[in-house]
C-alpha cells in the first residue's frame, strides 16, 4: 500500500536519486541534494513497503500563488495513480495555506491537464 506524507531528512537521498534520474532523461530540472535539503519542507513523498515510489513539492511564490515542482514517480511504480495522488496532495496543501493560484511547469501535459491545470505558453507574472 502506498502512503503519502511530508518528506523528512531521511528521505533526502531517495528524493535526490529519483529526481536525478528524471533530470538526466530531460524530464525535469536537476536539483543538487543540498538544495533539496534546504527545501525539504516543500516535499511530499510516496512510499510503498518502505521504498520511495515518488515525490512532489510545493514552492510558495507569493501570498497568492505557488508552484508544483520536482514531480517524479519511480519507473516501477507508474500507472498506479501515485503521481496523481502526489499532485493532489500539493493542491490540497496549497488550499490549506490559502493560495489561489497553482502553477506546474512540466513536460507531463496530458496528466497535469487531467488534474485540472490549463496549458499556457507563458510564465505567469505573480506579485
Amino acid at each position: 500500500m502506498v502512503k503519502i506524507r511530508k518528506a523528512v531528512v531521511s528521505d533526502l537521498k531517495g528524493i535526490s536519486g529519483l529526481t536525478k534520474k528524471h533530470s538526466r532523461k530531460g524530464h525535469m530540472l536537476y536539483r543538487p541534494e543540498m538544495e533539496i535539503a534546504l527545501h525539504v519542507r516543500d516535499y511530499f513523498v510516496a512510499r510503498e513497503n518502505g521504498k520511495l515510489a515518488g515525490c512532489c513539492a510545493l514552492k510558495i511564490w507569493s501570498v497568492a500563488a505557488a508552484e508544483i515542482y520536482a514531480w517524479a514517480v519511480d519507473e516501477n511504480c507508474r500507472k498506479r495513480g501515485i503521481g496523481t495522488a502526489l499532485v493532489r496532495k500539493c493542491v490540497k496543501e496549497a488550499g490549506k495555506l490559502g493560495l489561489k493560484k497553482i502553477v506546474a511547469l512540466t513536460y507531463q501535459h496530458p496528466l497535469i491537464k487531467k488534474l485540472g491545470f490549463k496549458k499556457t505558453n507563458r510564465i505567469p507574472q505573480i506579485m
